[in-house]
């Protein structure tokens, strides 16, 4: 796939914030600006993936070091982006190099490797597969996408085992329940249920979108 393009560094977290977080640093990493605010504090106390997002983000030191992500799962509108985005952002406060991508677009980021490429120009298929942390956000809305591709899963498969064999953490977002996603991802179950590497995260409780 040729030479790397940039440095891509895997330093270890700091224990607490030690980095100030801009817009750019966000915008690069491919975090929405509706996601640029979200923080553990104003979920709701009666969500309870609260706690479980709470122990994330004071494990991720030593997390990042072990390629420990999360599957977050749950129905439309409960938070799943944003718990992930939580969790982006408090790497990039410890000092973390993070990315934010949409399962969707994997197949284009590969197919068109040498011209797509991020805010900084490097190659998008490069920042997948070795950027520190990744987000792969609404994995399951690819088998619906339109064109020849559609409903072939061995391109984000690839890039879940290449991170995986890697120990870099991916903290993934779906609709689908786990047994779900076991099922039309069979090359890749043992890894998503692998406690060792992955959280896996009931988002439920609060419909951000409705206000419920």
């Amino acid at each position: 796939m040729g030479e790397r393009n940039v440095d891509f560094y895997h330093r270890d977290l700091t224990p607490d914030p030690s980095f100030n977080i801009t817009k750019s640093m966000l915008r690069n990493a491919g975090i929405g600006r509706a996601y640029w605010g979200c923080a553990v504090g104003k979920i709701p106390d009666s969500c309870s993936y609260k706690h479980d997002l709470s122990k994330m983000v004071s494990n991720l030191p030593a997390d990042v070091k072990a390629g420990k992500g999360a599957v977050f799962y749950g129905d439309h509108g409960f938070g799943k982006t944003s718990a992930a985005s939580i969790v982006l952002k408090s790497a990039m406060a410890r000092g973390g190099q993070v990315f934010h991508r949409m399962a969707a677009t994997v197949d284009h980021a590969y197919e068109k490797r040498w011209v797509e490429t991020n805010l900084d120009g490097i190659q998008v298929w490069d920042m997948l597969t070795q950027a520190q942390l990744l987000t792969l956000d609404d994995l399951g809305h690819e088998l619906a996408a339109a064109g020849y591709k559609a409903g072939d899963t061995r391109t984000v498969e690839e890039l879940i085992r290449l991170r995986y064999d890697d120990l870099l953490p991916i903290y993934i977002t779906t609709n689908m329940k786990i047994t779900e996603l076991t099922e039309h991802y069979r090359s890749i179950s043992s890894i998503l249920l692998d406690a060792s590497r992955f959280y896996l995260v009931d988002v439920n409780g609060h419909n951000w979108r409705r206000g419920e």
